[in-house]
């Protein structure tokens, strides 16, 4: 265990001056968490993280974690990087401690440092019982890279599963009541066992208004575990309790528990009722009648009879009451019907009627709208169907325009358009329709657009006139641009909408990119709407890239199963965009990786050197050549590899994990060429060098047991030179 620190003290004695010593500050701290958690029963598992806070130039580190076996197992453990060499960690569940103990590689010069909690090592457990269980951390060590202890403090956690307290929970039904003075009314308390409480809970309740008295049945209540009893309160409200609204309390106690639920107790007046009107407005012609039905609703049990007046009839207007006395039964509700009937001769406008409802000393009005109205002129409407059309430059496309008869309306009316833009005609067949009254007639509408009509969105205004009556209906033109795009032998159309001109439309498959070049007036907005089928490109829209003048720029775009939608918007001037199926081309770049593809700068000369790498041509072979350090890549030649392997890029341009050098290594440093044409030439398309280290590709250092010797013997060597220099003075 102590052996984590040879390596850092080694290298102090023989470089004292390349890095300065490190020394921890006690706010480090090493901790281990504290689990809370009822849900891991036998046989649940878990893991805990190990995490270290505040430190600095951080080398390597060891713990013991204990536990207690009778509650868990330790099964598995596992460190983060950069903490990758292990020094014999190890499980002892007999004595119940999980020992672990890792470093940084040997070689690394730069240690680990963090504020925030990280973490650093892992332990996995299984749950054998219910139970709390320790998770101390004992005897641990922190180095940093000279070997020095980073002075820390051990923050132990814990483990426990068990079981909640019995309790219980409280609740009224309802949890408001309205109750008019000298009535009463219920509630059902009901008591719920939880975590299988089962005592006796007494009942009390607090709040009551002056006069106002409040009983349980029974007083006591005992729930079965994991169920519940119910307790009725009721609440009898005396005729001297001031009206208002109450907060009402009702407490539970029993099992060392106390729980409270609240109650709302709103105290009415005496009974009353009120009165409404549906519909409370009438709009009728000169010469007809309308009605409207007269509610009177009990409040606070109120069922005394209700006799009904009307005031605020205009001259010529009658109105009358079916029946005239209505008695609603307690907190219930009686109807009557009011039927106006307006003369012929009444004047045109809106009147305010006002329809009472008295009993005894009580009376409530409510207010009846009533507007008279002239009967109706004979006249038409216009509509058409679609309202919207969309048509493709070089074709046309219909409308049904129906004028349809009012109020027995019947004469001809002709039909105009107008709005329709350069290049566009319009045309109705017929010009002129008569409706029959209360009827319908139609027109075609026929729209043609011309080759050269500008793309965009019109309106087109349809009118139709008879005698001094004219209406109108508008229909939204779209013209659309088509261009053809041809792939293999398939023919697919790309669709676009502009208000600007459009221009130049190029498809290049090769590059699986289009070019468009549109214009207008400069310094106007301008937008482009463009559908694209997806077969069009290889790539899902998500991975198209689109340029503004050679700029990339974000449009907005929608999709359905086949097409892709999108839109541009700009100011005018003379722009191109380019739409692009993929992602821009990235320069190739190549990495030096384990086996596994994990990034690794440094090997051993017993280890194996892979490599992997992206932004390469697809689907093509390749050669790889491990060269030595520093050679121009301008002049680096295959015969300057140390070691040479191929492989064959995927779809995507990835260079796939592939083995480049085996062992045995030369200690050193090497650069890497992938060849992407196998020309033996670097030219374009080739990737050169590790993109993560500017310095070199990758480094082969010599064996650990080697550098020890090495630096153990340097070492001595230094103690006999210094020896040897203070006695000669």
């Amino acid at each position: 265990m102590a052996s984590l620190l040879i390596f850092p003290v080694i290298l102090i004695a023989v470089v004292p001056s390349i890095l300065p010593a490190s020394h921890g500050a006690p706010a480090t701290v090493l901790a281990a968490p504290t689990i809370v958690d009822p849900t891991k029963t036998p046989p649940s598992t878990f893991y805990i993280n190990i995490t270290i806070a505040d430190v600095s130039a951080m080398w390597g580190y060891q713990f013991f974690l204990y536990y207690d076996t009778k509650v868990l197992t330790a099964t598995a453990y596992a460190t983060y990087a950069p903490f990758n060499l292990d020094w014999n960690p190890a499980l002892n569940d007999t004595a119940g401690f999980a020992f672990l103990a890792y470093s940084m590689k040997l070689g690394e010069l730069v240690g680990f440092s963090t504020v925030t909690p990280k973490a650093i090592g892992r332990i996995d457990f299984s749950v054998d019982s219910l139970g709390t269980s320790k998770l101390d951390l004992v005897e641990s060590v922190i180095s940093d890279i000279f070997g020095n202890p980073i002075t820390h403090t051990a923050q132990d956690g814990s483990f426990t599963n068990q079981a909640a307290v019995p309790d219980f929970s409280i609740s009224a039904s309802p949890t408001s009541k309205t109750i008019v003075q000298g009535g009463s009314g219920t509630s059902t308390i009901t008591i719920t066992s939880l975590n299988n409480f089962n005592s006796a809970v007494s009942l009390s309740i607090t709040g009551l208004p002056t006069g106002t008295t409040g009983t349980f049945s029974p007083t006591s209540v005992t729930p079965p575990a994991g169920g519940s009893a119910t307790s009725t309160l009721t609440i009898n409200v005396g005729a001297s309790t001031a009206t208002g609204t109450y907060t009402l309390t009702v407490t539970g106690t029993g099992g060392g528990k106390t729980h409270s639920v609240q109650i709302s107790l709103t105290v009415t007046a005496a009974p009353d009722f009120s009165i409404s009107a549906s519909p409370s407005s009438l709009t009728i012609v000169q010469g007809e009648s309308g009605t409207s039905t007269i509610t009177i609703t009990s409040a606070n049990g109120f069922n005394s009879a209700v006799s009904l007046s009307i005031s605020g009839l205009p001259t010529g207007v009658t109105a009358s009451f079916s029946p005239t006395s209505v008695t609603p039964p307690p907190d219930g509700s009686a109807t009557s019907t009011l039927t106006i009937n307006v003369d012929a001769s009444t004047a045109t406008g809106t009147y305010q009627l006002t329809v009472t409802g008295t009993s005894g000393t009580l009376e409530h009005s409510v207010t009846v709208s009533l507007t008279v109205t002239a009967p109706a002129v004979p006249d038409f409407s216009i509509s058409a169907s679609p309202t919207s059309l969309t048509i493709i430059r070089g074709n046309s496309g219909t409308s049904t325009i129906t004028v349809t008869s009012l109020n027995g309306f019947s004469e001809a009316v002709s039909l105009s358009i107008s709005g329709a833009p350069t290049g566009v005609t319009a045309t109705l067949s017929p010009t002129s329709v008569t409706p029959p009254p209360d009827g319908s007639a139609t027109s075609a509408l026929t729209v043609s657009v011309d080759a050269t009509a500008p793309t965009g969105s019109f309106t087109l205004i349809v009118t139709g006139t008879s005698g001094t009556l004219t209406h109108t209906v508008n229909i939204i033109l779209i013209v659309q641009a088509s261009f053809e795009v041809t792939i293999d032998t398939q023919t697919f159309i790309v669709l676009a909408v502009s208000n600007s001109t459009i221009e130049d439309f190029t498809f290049n498959q090769t590059l699986n990119q289009m070019n468009f070049t549109i214009s207008g007036p400069p310094g106007t907005t301008g937008y482009l709407n463009v559908t694209i089928p997806k077969a069009v490109f290889p790539a899902l829209p998500e991975q198209w890239t689109f340029l503004f003048d050679g700029s990339p720029i974000t449009p907005t775009m929608t999709q359905n199963a086949t097409h892709v939608f999108l839109s541009f918007t700009y100011v005018h001037s003379v722009h191109t965009i380019t739409i692009m199926g993929g992602p821009i081309p990235l320069a190739p770049e190549v990495v030096s990786t384990d086996s596994s593809g994990n990034l690794k700068s440094n090997f051993q000369p017993s280890e194996e050197v892979w490599v992997k790498g992206t932004g390469f041509a697809a689907d093509k072979d390749v050669t790889i050549h491990i060269i030595p350090y520093n050679t121009d890549p301008a002049q680096a030649e295959p015969g300057m590899s140390v070691a040479n392997s191929t492989a064959t890029t995927s779809s995507t341009g990835e260079l796939p994990v592939t083995l480049a050098w085996s062992p045995p290594l030369t200690p050193g440093k090497y650069d890497i060429w992938v060849d992407a044409n196998k020309n033996g030439v670097f030219d374009t398309g080739d990737a050169y060098n590790n993109v993560l280290i500017s310095e070199y590709g990758f480094l082969v250092i010599p064996e650990p047991a080697i550098i020890v010797s090495a630096l153990l013997m340097l070492g001595a060597l230094a103690t006999f030179y210094f020896t040897r220099k203070r006695k000669l003075h």
